[in-house]
């Protein structure tokens, strides 16, 4: 069972989130899990508070230091889903796992007015504090799904089901979930194509740096499909063998993989 919830601030999200792990034993995933497994992963603490949920600035929205965040955000992200039931709370997962049938997504929203409200009394600060802060943080995470998923974190197309808290307290909400995770209980949540697209990125692009403009990696059902272009004296061939070396890898298409053809082989 994975559920991904993304929240308003304010909407009463954190409470519903807390309710459903612990009445259905699921393990939570959130910023603070996030940072302790990036930093396992030998991602710098600056980087993870430059990126998390955040929108980059001009510069560092083309950085590669985005692109590698995003690669290992996603990485930490499978991994603790691959352990087992979970709810996974922001971070784009419901974007991740928007492929999976199996996965269930959720919104929890309410309108801006009680938004307000709440969060003035979970901060203890002033309506209009509130506000401010309401907007700053929504603002961040608007700019965080254009820069790293290029997508809108308010469309509908993302998500199974849509929660509005106005009139809904938290066990209606839970009510609705439980729902959910019921009519998916008997779809497929098969990670393994997932988690190995990210492996066989991360051997080609961090472990052994090999120069590719433009990698994608597809995995379907073990078998890697790769795409992009190669700059410099490497061969599509020697990207072939590190990408089969991958456990998990079953067979490698390169055919859409092109080298450079007026340098010669990079066979290191």
């Amino acid at each position: 069972m994975i559920v991904t919830i993304s929240r308003q601030p304010g909407s009463g999200g954190e409470d519903i989130v807390r309710s459903l792990a612990e009445k259905k034993g699921l393990r939570v995933f959130d910023k603070e899990v996030l940072r302790e497994k990036l930093i396992e992963l030998e991602i710098p603490e600056p980087m993870i508070d430059r990126y998390d949920e955040k929108k980059p600035g001009i510069w560092n929205g083309f950085s590669e230091a985005k692109e590698k965040y995003l690669h290992f955000m996603k990485k930490a992200i499978l991994e603790f889903a691959m352990e087992g039931d979970c709810v996974l709370l922001g971070r784009g997962t419901q974007v991740v796992f928007s492929g999976i049938p199996g996965v269930v997504k959720v919104r929890i929203v309410a309108p801006a007015g009680q938004c307000a409200l709440r969060f003035s009394k979970e901060q203890n600060c002033h309506l209009k504090e509130a506000e401010k802060i309401i907007r700053h943080i929504n603002n961040e995470r608007e700019g965080f799904y254009k820069s790293f998923f290029h997508s809108k974190l308010d469309s509908f197309l993302l998500y199974d089901l849509i929660i509005n808290t106005e009139f809904l307290d938290v066990d209606a909400s839970l009510s609705l979930i439980e729902d959910a995770i019921e009519t998916k209980r008997d779809y497929d949540c098969n990670l393994n194509d997932l988690l190995l697209e990210q492996n066989v990125t991360e051997e080609l692009l961090y472990n052994r740096k090999v120069p590719i403009h433009d990698l994608k990696v597809v995995s379907k059902k073990g078998v890697i499909f790769l795409s992009g272009d190669i700059f410099g004296d490497v061969s599509v061939e020697y990207c072939e063998t590190l990408s089969k070396k991958v456990s998990g890898v079953i067979d490698v298409n390169t055919i859409n993989l092109q080298a450079n053809t007026s340098s010669s082989a990079y066979m290191p």
